[in-house]
């Protein structure tokens, strides 16, 4: 019963990393796509033109950026023998 338990505590781990990295960064550009159209307006939608989507959709084009740098910086740096660690906005490489 114990195996299972602990079992589980990784699987649930798994499965949320999963989601939000493999799964939430889509969404996010598909989010921020949206809001693109969104400022675009058109017939199409049926809608007026709206400027905040520009602002929502740069702010999640930016949140994904950063997401796919500081995944770059991961892989690279610690396929180079580095390690990465995260004690503020910004990564630190140690030999």
């Amino acid at each position: 019963m114990n195996n299972l338990i602990i079992a589980l505590d990784g699987a649930w781990k798994v499965l949320v990393a999963g989601l939000l990295l493999g799964a939430g960064i889509p969404a996010l550009y598909a989010l921020a796509v949206n809001g693109l159209a969104m400022a675009q307006g058109g017939e199409a939608s049926g809608k007026p033109a709206n400027p905040a989507g520009k602002i929502v959709a740069g702010v999640l084009l930016f949140i994904i950026l950063t997401l796919v740098a500081y995944g770059l910086a991961w892989l690279i740096f610690t396929s180079l023998g580095f390690k990465v660690g995260f004690n503020g906005p910004f990564p630190t490489f140690s030999k």
